[in-house]
């Protein structure tokens, strides 16, 4: 392995290893992009998520997202409501609490990206967004061509 690869997967262990929920108020970081994205999705399509939705939003699968429904709405931060006309849709809608949850978790956030900003400025960070995005895709080309490869059974 050459210094560039070693100091890409020591730079991503770095950030593995921090651990937002540490900072957020009672939720892990997962279940926070869960509240967010049925908040942020009641506002734009006016009405609660399905579950699929979320699924979709957050690009995990549903299963994943149900799991986390259960200990959402043990905390009562969500409920969930059958669809009266197609029971295999369960819609899901954020409580008050969980809302501000979503608020506070989403003002601690801020706080913190906006003082990394300060440190690190404008143009680096904006360059960092763009560069990060433009890997995490050629990334998922690289890996997804891997998969395929190795369900085809073929030596990679």
């Amino acid at each position: 392995m050459n210094d560039y690869e070693r100091n890409l997967l020591e730079a991503f262990w770095k950030l593995k290893r921090l651990k937002p929920a540490e900072v957020l108020p009672g939720v892990n970081f997962f279940e926070f992009f869960v509240l967010f994205a049925v908040k942020s999705g009641r506002n734009r399509m006016k009405r609660p998520m399905k579950i699929s939705e979320i699924a979709q939003a957050l690009d995990v699968v549903p299963p994943a997202v149900s799991r986390t429904m259960k200990c959402l709405e043990q905390k009562q931060l969500i409920v969930r409501e059958v669809d009266k006309e197609d029971r295999r849709n369960t819609y899901v809608m954020i409580t008050k609490q969980g809302d501000e949850i979503v608020n506070q978790s989403e003002q601690i956030v801020k706080e913190i990206l906006a003082a990394v900003y300060e440190r690190i400025g404008g143009e680096k960070m904006q360059q960092f967004i763009e560069g990060l995005n433009a890997f995490g895709t050629d990334l998922k080309i690289e890996m997804d061509k891997r998969k395929e490869q190795k369900s085809d059974g073929k030596d990679i």
